[in-house]
């Protein structure tokens, strides 16, 4: 059985296990509910595309170049946090979202920390 849950590694890229392009087996799509479908494919879309953006802070981190990491990590830990208020109630994604969201923000705040000073811990 798939997991139903995103696995967001320090590299910033979902593994490849993770099923967030789709519904966890435990929502019902088809049950009538208008719109389930659709949220999920919503916050899918956002959390492919905060992966994206995270990969970019990453780069850009790595290659010394914090201020505009830090825009970037930004801009990631908000695709996030939308990505998690779009799941379905009852989709352990929300929880996995926003705990990301704030790991992303808590390498925002570790650059702030380091004013202009290279990084030690690396991304």
């Amino acid at each position: 059985m798939p997991n139903s849950s995103l696995d967001w590694p320090r590299d910033g890229k979902a593994s490849s296990s993770s099923t967030f392009s789709r519904c966890p087996p435990d929502v019902e799509v088809d049950s009538g509910e208008p719109g389930l479908e659709v949220l999920c494919a919503a916050f899918a879309e956002l959390a492919s595309e905060a992966s994206q953006i995270e990969r970019c802070a990453i780069d850009l981190d790595r290659a010394g170049d914090p201020e505009q990491a830090m825009a970037v990590y930004r801009q990631a830990a908000e695709r996030l946090a939308n990505a998690a208020a779009a799941c379905p109630d009852g989709n352990p994604d929300r929880a996995v979202l926003s705990r990301h969201a704030g790991e992303v923000l808590g390498r925002v705040v570790y650059l702030e920390s380091l004013k202009g000073a290279p990084a030690t811990v690396p991304p």
